[in-house]
């Protein structure tokens, strides 16, 4: 029985090679190079589609334009599409058992017709938030090089609708709306556009980015709300440092200062 089984096994492997040969047997191929028509320069990745003959499949060529397709033997058509050329076919292509057809494919470049694209504008012209109503105090460089201070909120004493208060040698407390405490987070304190506090306690600390009186260009400080200007942090007015630009005031400055306190 096991002689039989074995027999039987060696028929059908040879049966299968046998078919597998006469297989190949049938198969032939399309080769070609896919070029631009206008500088013969090789197209690399162009997609490569046969048609008709019963037959289907692809290939894209490579970095030499060069592609290779198997089909059986028969009558074909190849399909050839890159983005930015024409799309090219040629037909008629007969392919014999074991011969290798050789079809050049020769692409016209074309420019990209893509969707329109419509733009509306308004004729009105369009509120700016700069425009914002908002009171805003300015402390010039001027006059903070008259004010003696150890601390930046010492420039805004005086001001109308500020509170400051010091609770250390150079250490002040700044409110615009409410009273004045320990924890004054409520007012936003910003250095040249960046936040100069800490936000998840709501403690505003001018030395957060350090700066001199010789910096400083600016002052500026809004007494209300001006979420349009400066987000939604700043429902209680905002103390802006300016500092000055190095380009506009160039040179070194040299600040002594004494005292007691």
């Amino acid at each position: 029985m096991r002689h039989r089984f074995t027999s039987y096994l060696g028929i059908l492997l040879l049966a299968l090679l046998s078919l597998a040969t006469s297989l190949q047997a049938q198969q032939g191929s399309i080769r070609g190079q896919v070029t631009d028509e206008n500088t013969g320069q090789p197209l690399a990745q162009a997609q490569i589609q046969v048609v008709g003959g019963g037959g289907s499949g692809g290939a894209l060529s490579d970095a030499q334009g060069n592609f290779t397709l198997s089909v059986a033997s028969g009558s074909y058509s190849i399909v050839s599409v890159l983005i930015g050329y024409e799309t090219v076919r040629i037909d008629g292509i007969s392919v014999n058992a074991s011969a290798t057809e050789e079809i050049p494919v020769e692409m016209v470049s074309t420019a990209l017709s893509l969707a329109p694209l419509s733009v509306t504008v308004s004729r009105g012209q369009e509120p700016s938030t700069l425009a914002a109503p908002a009171h805003v105090n300015v402390v010039t460089a001027e006059e903070i090089s008259r004010i003696v201070s150890t601390s930046t909120a010492d420039f805004l004493k005086g001001l109308p609708g500020v509170d400051v208060s010091q609770v250390g040698i150079n250490q002040s407390n700044t409110v615009t709306r409410g009273f004045n405490n320990a924890f004054s987070g409520n007012l936003l304190v910003l250095t040249d556009y960046r936040y100069a506090r800490v936000p998840s306690i709501r403690l505003n600390n001018y030395n957060l980015h350090p700066t001199t009186p010789l910096d400083i260009d600016r002052v500026e400080v809004v007494l209300g709300p001006a979420a349009a200007l400066y987000g939604p942090n700043s429902a209680n007015g905002v103390m802006h440092i300016i500092t000055s630009s190095p380009i506009d005031r160039p040179g070194s400055r040299v600040s002594v200062s004494g005292g007691n306190q």
